[in-house]
């Protein structure tokens, strides 16, 4: 590392639901303000766009940003991030700040993944004839049930 190169963290955070919206606001904000007075951090800012909620933070190095990262406050938000949403985070060294474009196109092209997926909707049964013999006969037989008379 040279001098005058700094350590870049940048994570996108997409929350599932939108109770879940005003939680990760709260969360992300006081996870923001102890990063802020982390020794070692040089800037600490959050963005939103498109429902996602990106930081971006500049550290004197690696080390100073990995003990921030083990500290009881982003534990917390970690924890709520996990179990209720999805995202992204990238880190580099860099000379200068990144513009929240070019951050938000490295953490989405270069970011590893973390978080859960949000749940799925559910599927609705296909339409049209059967798609094998064993559903074929399936449908044979409850069609038969339907018109037997009943005693």
């Amino acid at each position: 590392m040279r001098p005058d190169e700094r350590f870049v963290s940048i994570t996108g955070v997409r929350p599932h639901g939108h109770v879940n919206r005003w939680m990760f606001r709260w969360h992300s904000h006081r996870a923001l303000a102890r990063a802020r007075q982390a020794p070692g951090n040089l800037f600490a800012e959050l963005h939103r766009q498109d429902g996602m909620i990106f930081a971006l933070t500049i550290w004197d190095n690696a080390p100073a940003l990995y003990r921030f990262a083990r500290s009881k406050a982003r534990a917390k938000a970690l924890l709520m991030f996990r179990a209720n949403a999805s995202g992204k985070s990238f880190g580099f060294l860099s000379e200068s700040v990144p513009s929240w474009p070019d951050a938000i196109s490295l953490c989405e092209a270069k970011g590893s993944f973390f978080g859960t997926l949000p749940p799925e909707p559910p599927q609705a049964p296909p339409k049209g004839p059967p798609a094998t013999a064993t559903e074929a006969t399936e449908a044979e037989r409850t069609k038969t049930r339907a018109t037997e008379p009943q005693d």
